[in-house]
């Protein structure tokens, strides 16, 4: 009886403990720039001054057009209205603001036959603001609204979403074809879909998992004995975030999916190792299942959370917070998997049905005894597979803006490609002069490094002082040129809007915001490179959020690279600790690597770029297979292949196809890093199922011979 109530003891404490846990505030999702970089980094840190001294670099443009120029401009003055009251804007360059007069000459019909007055009004719209920006047209009808915003938080993201949606529907309800688009809104966007992680694509995949674990473990009690505490801990360590104060962002949340998986995994084995010892005694059956599978359940997670905590020291801040998240994750799961599953199981199946000849299990045993007669096939496979892998990987490319994370019809993409079709930059390359007196001096210069500037093929247009000091010359004079230096000077007293976007108060910092297309990162550090050539003994600093982003993204490679290198040399290290076998942990190399080179493979055959998804999928394969791993090669240790087969065989298929099914069903899904996710990880699922029963052992009959 006291062994009974010893036991009861920790598995009530630990539900105790989850369950307050888990019942707190959910963490805020933010994928603003300001969320996803670490400021420590120098280029970052660049990047924080640019802020404190001209705010951001975040740009919405609004395009309308339609051949209706009373609507025309009506909507656009409604549309920057909006834009202008929104509490993230700081400034809009708006055409019925700047041009107030000559648009109310072209829809006013009284100058409708007045040609002079015409004349003069479309020439208004001719000046160097207008025309770079492409701020109004009359053939056809067309205008353009520039906002520029700060970083806010998320929840207000949805207030300029929701104003701009409302004045979009009322333009196109009147004839106008209108594009919204910019970082803000991308990352309001990003910000949904990782919404959507944890409440549609979590939920999707954990009730897939739940029906395929019906079917295979055919019964509910014992479902019930897996699902109720591996999703609490998933929920508690997701609730353990939001009380650090983080937010959490497109890549930390794919760690709820991972924990979910490779928990269930570990409960999976504790449950048919209940079955198999029930005696009549349920709670004598819990502590037989934990003393059958605990050790391989405890190392399994060990081993992963070591693995993932290698991230930690990625140069990539999300990948670095999903390495402790995971990590976290599955220590506290050591304890919840190991404690309260077999503790759910006698308190929820107290009478399981006999343990009887299971079908799964026969067809493990078939599959191992086929690799071991087919040893050396299978060995030059999986060899073919990983050189294949290997090959394939120096090859991946990486996606370099996360507009392609959509669908190409999805509303926010489409406006993406449109306006960018449309000659209008969505990013921006912030070019930062600074002088040891008044920039003033320098004004030519600067004007000569914008011109050059957007002379560049990938530059759209270059907004800043010397193109405010330009349009305002032309308003005086009807001339597209410089001011005088005391005109300028004159100038720069009335404040005319937009200067604190390109002029700090003490004026020996200017900014050139150079507009550009979506381009990769090797371009725009070519782009960057050349201003600087251009900038000759300017000094001038090359920043902005869009190149801190690609910068990010190219860093993917090499922190896939990294966490790889890392995470396959501890978890082998563990291996070679925990097994006694050296020669069988040493050939468990194969079987790990083998699913991370399928992963590649396909990665390579349906051209998948790396992506916030992606990068982490290659070292889930490897926690993957390395669970599956420690759990056959223990067995093997102590009852050799045939028997390690069918001890290990059920839970092995078992948790590889109910997982590997809640992966693939992701793929219904439109964001593409989760569709990818799912599909990658649902293949490396499956995939490790062949290495584990296949690979592994015709490696063990290699190194050991018959006597394996």
């Amino acid at each position: 009886m006291s062994s009974a109530r010893w036991s009861w003891g920790p598995a009530l404490v630990t539900l105790a403990l989850a369950a307050i846990v888990a019942f707190g505030p959910a963490p805020v999702v933010d994928n603003s720039v300001d969320a996803l970089l670490a400021h420590a980094d120098p280029a970052a840190e660049t990047y924080v001054a640019f802020e404190r001294d001209f705010g951001t670099d975040e740009i919405v443009v609004v395009a309308l057009r339609g051949p209706d120029l009373d609507a025309l401009v009506a909507h656009t003055a409604s549309i920057a209205a909006r834009l202008a009251a929104d509490p993230a804007t700081t400034t809009t360059l708006d055409p019925t603001e700047i041009h107030r007069d000559a648009l109310a000459v072209l829809t006013d019909p009284i100058f409708a036959e007045d040609p002079d007055a015409r004349r003069q009004a479309l020439a208004a719209l001719e000046g160097p603001l207008a025309r770079r920006l492409d701020l109004f047209g009359v053939d056809p009808p067309h205008a353009t609204v520039y906002a520029f915003s700060r970083v806010v938080p998320p929840a207000e993201r949805e207030a300029l979403d929701r104003a701009l949606v409302a004045a979009r529907r009322a333009a196109e309800a009147d004839g106008l074809t209108v594009h919204v688009a910019g970082p803000p809104l991308l990352n309001l966007a990003l910000d949904r879909a990782g919404r959507d992680v944890a409440q549609v694509a979590l939920p999707l995949l954990v009730v897939v998992c739940l029906l395929v674990c019906l079917v295979v473990l055919r019964s509910v009690r014992a479902t019930i004995a897996v699902f109720a505490p591996v999703g609490l801990t998933v929920l508690a360590s997701d609730r353990v975030y939001a009380w650090t104060g983080l937010t959490t962002n497109l890549v930390v949340d794919i760690a709820k999916p991972l924990l979910f998986v490779l928990l269930l995994a570990g409960g999976l084995h504790l449950v048919v190792a209940y079955r198999a010892a029930y005696e009549g005694d349920a709670m004598g059956a819990a502590r037989a299942a934990v003393k059958a599978k605990g050790r391989a359940a405890v190392l399994a997670l060990l081993t992963t959370a070591i693995g993932f905590s290698s991230l930690a020291v990625a140069s990539v801040v999300p990948i670095r917070r999903f390495g402790v998240t995971a990590a976290a994750g599955l220590l506290f799961g050591v304890v919840t998997v190991v404690v309260l599953v077999p503790a759910f199981a006698a308190f929820v199946w107290p009478r399981p049905s006999a343990a009887r000849a299971d079908p799964i299990a026969a067809l493990a045993q078939r599959v191992v005894e086929a690799g071991t007669r087919h040893a050396g096939a299978a060995l030059a496979v999986a060899a073919l597979v990983i050189g294949g892998g290997a090959w394939a990987f120096f090859g991946l490319p990486t996606e370099p803006h996360a507009i392609r994370y959509f669908d190409p019809d999805h509303p926010l993409r489409a406006d993406y490609e449109a306006l960018e079709a449309a000659g209008h930059g969505l990013a921006t390359l912030e070019v930062v002069v600074t002088s040891t007196g008044p920039i003033t001096a320098e004004i030519d210069r600067l004007d000569r490094l914008a011109a050059d500037l957007e002379a560049h093929d990938e530059v759209e247009a270059v907004i800043g002082l010397p193109l405010l000091l330009r349009e305002a010359t032309y308003r005086a004079r009807g001339v597209d040129a410089l001011p005088s230096a005391a005109a300028a000077e004159t100038i720069l007293a009335e404040r005319p809007p937009m200067l604190a976007e390109v002029l700090t108060a003490d004026r020996r910092r200017a900014r050139l915001a150079a507009t550009i297309r979506t381009i990769d990162a090797d371009r725009l550090d070519a782009l960057a490179a050349h201003v600087h050539t251009l900038a000759g003994d300017l000094d001038v600093t090359v920043t902005g959020s869009y190149r801190l982003l690609l910068g990010a993204q190219r860093g993917l490679l090499t922190t896939l690279t990294e966490s790889l290198v890392v995470t396959f040399l501890l978890m082998q290290g563990i291996l070679l600790l925990a097994i006694r076998d050296k020669r069988a942990a040493l050939v468990a190399i194969v079987p790990n690597l083998f699913p991370v080179a399928a992963t590649f493979l396909l990665m390579k055959a349906f051209a998948i770029s790396l992506d916030i998804g992606t990068t982490m999928t290659a070292a889930i394969a490897l926690g993957i297979a390395v669970d599956d791993t420690l759990h056959f090669v223990l067995a093997y240790e102590k009852s050799g292949l045939t028997e390690a087969a069918r001890l290990t065989g059920q839970a092995i298929v078992t948790s590889s196809v109910v997982i590997g099914a809640g992966f693939l069903v992701l793929l219904v899904t439109s964001f593409g890093p989760t569709r990818n996710f799912g599909l990658l990880a649902g293949t490396a699922m499956l995939t490790a199922l062949l290495a584990d029963l296949l690979i592994l052992p015709a490696a063990l009959r290699w190194v050991r011979g018959p006597t394996a």
